[in-house]
């Protein structure tokens, strides 16, 4: 699909041009030269992605398309290890405070409004015909958390039957190939609540490339990190500005719109890509970090008015030694396996360079971001009673891997045998919220 990436009495890129090609010489920005944008709540009518139809699949093919555009012509930010990315989102009011899209229809003006008096109405039961848009859309983004989150998801759905009578509709699975935008562009703001987990892009690289292979070399790690670019088994994008923001985005542009090997130390395009973020930003009721992975449980069992038990789990990978490889006829357990806490000197030096920070920039500015946005909704939540919902959630937790993570069923046994029988008994779905059955007993009485 050609996407032409138009952004609406924004930026005159004749004059910034020039401007834009920042370098003090000490691989630092000049914050006063960044582009400039203000993000509202009009949005989706600042920033608008325009189709033709005739070349419908020539760039996002399946497994990413390697035909760089190697004539761009346009402002670029030039080549800087480490970008000034708390800056790029104050100057362009990324950030905002996380709030439910359907806060509004129930007359929810504020978090302090929605904390004393949830809605629970807003979610549409799991057996409604045609609710593909609403309910509880969770976008899995590959090597984010996304198991144990998605067991969260699952085990919040069916708690909800406790305050509406009902079990929520849940969409909890990875969405590859650029499907967000299909499924859920339109999805029913009133009746849904969107959100995806997001993680810092060199660990999740790492983390995608040892889940997949077993070969520590630093060659062949490095020429993954260069070259890998599978819309859902891959460790970067396609010059899209970073893997994670074309999983999560509801418009896909161009295929090397925000990178391309030509200009290697370079962000093409930045200003649209600052827009890009801060739609995906806006677009998101949620978005968590794995690096703040606590303090995010809390927010959504907050922001959905549920109770701290409704968010306890048991962490799936680090639980299990072995995980369903292969399914269908050739289904198998294959060995769980994990990055090197320490990477050699030659890709860590990779992963701190101007190259890798340029083409996953959008990312790291994502990240960003979303970090800014959590201390937004902390602030607006109250510090005081964010911390008391914290520490019960630790204290909660403490218990629950102490008390069931031993006896917690998976669909492969300690010693890669499949027990799939033993696990639906467990687990809510597959490998998603696994030992739920302990977790409930430990606190039926509360």
């Amino acid at each position: 699909m050609v996407c032409l990436f138009t952004i609406v009495n924004l930026l005159n890129f004749r004059d910034l041009a020039e401007k834009e090609k920042i370098d003090n010489g000490d691989g630092k920005q000049k914050s006063n030269d960044l582009p400039k944008i203000n993000l509202k709540q009009n949005l989706k009518e600042k920033y608008i992605f325009e189709e033709n139809e005739e070349s419908k699949n020539d760039d996002n093919n399946e497994d990413g398309d390697m035909n760089e555009e190697t004539h761009y012509v346009g402002p670029t930010l030039a080549a800087a290890p480490h970008y000034d990315f708390p800056n790029v989102v104050r100057t362009n009011s990324i950030a905002k405070v996380f709030t439910p899209s359907f806060a509004a229809k129930y007359h929810h003006d504020s978090i302090d409004s929605l904390l004393a008096s949830p809605s629970y109405d807003w979610c549409a039961p799991n057996w409604f015909i045609g609710s593909h848009g609403q309910g509880i859309i969770y976008n899995r983004i590959p090597k984010t958390a996304s198991t144990s989150v998605g067991g969260i998801v699952h085990r919040i759905a069916r708690n909800y039957a406790k305050q509406s009578g009902r079990e929520c509709k849940v969409h909890a699975y990875h969405l590859p190939n650029f499907d967000v935008s299909r499924r859920f562009n339109n999805r029913d703001e009133d009746h849904s609540f969107f959100f995806s987990t997001i993680r810092n892009p060199a660990k999740r690289a790492i983390s995608r490339y040892f889940f997949e292979s077993k070969i520590n070399s630093a060659d062949r790690i490095i020429e993954a990190l260069k070259s890998d670019v599978h819309h859902h088994y891959g460790l970067i994008s396609a010059g899209l500005g970073g893997f994670q923001i074309a999983y999560m985005a509801l418009s896909t542009p161009k295929s090397w719109s925000f990178w391309n090997s030509t200009h290697p130390a370079q962000v093409l395009n930045p200003g649209g890509l600052h827009a890009a973020v801060g739609q995906i930003v806006h677009d998101y009721d949620f978005i968590m970090l794995v690096e703040r992975l606590d303090e995010c449980f809390v927010i959504l069992q907050l922001l959905l008015g549920m109770e701290t038990h409704d968010v306890m789990f048991i962490s799936s990978k680090s639980s299990q030694e072995h995980r369903l490889g292969r399914f269908g006829k050739n289904k198998k357990c294959v060995k769980v396996k994990k990055a090197p806490k320490e990477m050699s000197p030659v890709v860590q030096e990779y992963l701190e360079s101007a190259e890798w920070y340029s083409k996953s920039y959008g990312d790291y500015l994502l990240i960003e971001a979303v970090n800014q946005s959590i201390d937004l909704t902390i602030d607006a939540i109250g510090q005081n009673k964010f911390d008391m919902a914290l520490n019960k959630f630790r204290e909660m937790k403490k218990l629950v891997d102490e008390k069931c993570a031993s006896s917690a069923v998976f669909p492969c046994s300690k010693d890669g045998k499949i027990q799939e029988k033993e696990a639906k008994k467990n687990c809510y779905r597959v490998d998603l919220g696994c030992g739920y059955p302990c977790i409930d007993a430990l606190f039926s009485e509360s």
